[in-house]
Parts: C-alpha cells; structure tokens; sequence
C-alpha cells in the first residue's frame, strides 16, 4: 500500500482543499496534518491486525463497509465521515484503532502541524473512512487475503520511514514502540514526518 500515492490521490481529487475549507486551516497546514495522520492510521491499524482477533475484525470490516467503491467519491466520503453510517462512522472507526489515545495523538499533530487540536480531530474522524476504504479497495483489486492485508500493511508503515522497506510484524510493532513505553504515539508520529519529507520530493 503506498501512503504517498494515497496522499497523491487527495490531492488530486480536491479532498485537501476540502479539509482545508471544512476546518479553516491553511492548505499547508493541512497537508502537514494530512501527512502525519495517514501513516498514524495505517500503524493503528496494522498494531490492531497484529492479533488474531484484530485482524479477524478488520477483514470483516472491509467485506462489509469498506470494499473500496467510495474510493469513487472521497468528496463524499470525507463529507460523510461524521454521518455514523457503517461505512462513513469516523468515530467509531478512530474509537476501535485508537481508543483513549485518540486525543492525545490529535493533540501531537497539531502541534506538530499547526492545525489546532479541534482540526486535527475533526481530520482524524475525516481521514478514518477514507483509510479504511483505501485499504478495502487494494484489498478487492489484489485479491489480499488477511496475511496479504496484514503485510500490506506493514509494507505501508515501512516505506514511510525513508529508506526503509518491509518488515515483519514484529518490526513493525517495535518501530511503533521504539523506547519500549508501551505508546505508540510518538513513533507514529514520527513515521509522518517522513512521509511529508517524501511527499515533498515529488
């Protein structure tokens, strides 16, 4: 899964204009937000498929209200992100990847961003959908099985750091908890940072 063609693919659609018009944040300090909560949900994500029970959830998830069509209409679909539907429910879906970190980890993007905390949440409830639509959609177009999800996954937390590739879960699960804290939050953020500066590059 590749987070800077994700990235490409909102602003190509208008969807960081949208956030930008929907919060009142500069489109540069949204693009920073954006850039740091995209690999924060896909590291939740892959840290939730890390248990047999969490990936059982996802897949089901993504068979049920995630197949990827949205990917159609991310307009919409970021329109709808605080509809409560089973496909656009962003809180519920940042409730099950998150869960009480979910505040403080919007609190570290805006100060890493410069979005305030209220925007960084609101993109967060946003994003969640889009992510989780994102991940149905290569999960329908390459046929992934859970293990592919989960790799998939994993591959995705890895290319955002520069100059790393793919590892295994148990790698991952490190590089999220790098100081051995027990929080991921710190090091998910700083797998943002690395996606901006990559994202930059283009």
């Amino acid at each position: 899964m590749d987070l800077g063609n994700l990235m490409q693919t909102l602003v190509s659609s208008g969807a960081l204009q949208q956030l930008s018009g929907q919060t009142g944040e500069s489109p540069s300090a949204t693009q920073s937000a954006v850039a740091a909560i995209l690999p924060t949900l896909m590291g939740a994500m892959a840290r939730n498929a890390s248990t047999e029970g969490g990936v059982s959830s996802l897949m089901n998830a993504l068979d049920t209200n995630h197949d990827g069509s949205a990917m159609n209409d991310i307009a919409g679909l970021i329109g709808g992100a605080m509809s409560g539907t089973p496909a656009g429910n962003g809180a519920g879906i940042l409730s099950h990847l998150l869960g009480g970190q979910t505040n403080a980890v919007a609190g570290m993007v805006a100060q890493q961003s410069g979005v305030s905390a209220s925007s960084a949440a609101s993109m967060f409830q946003m994003l969640a959908p889009v992510v989780m639509s994102y991940v149905g959609q290569q999960k329908q177009s390459q046929g992934l099985d859970a293990a592919g999800i989960v790799s998939a996954l994993i591959g995705a937390g890895g290319q955002a750091q520069q100059g790393a590739s793919a590892s295994p879960i148990g790698g991952i699960m490190s590089m999220l908890d790098s100081n051995n804290n027990g929080s991921s939050i710190d090091e998910m953020m700083s797998i943002g940072g690395s996606l901006l500066s990559q994202f930059m590059k283009r």
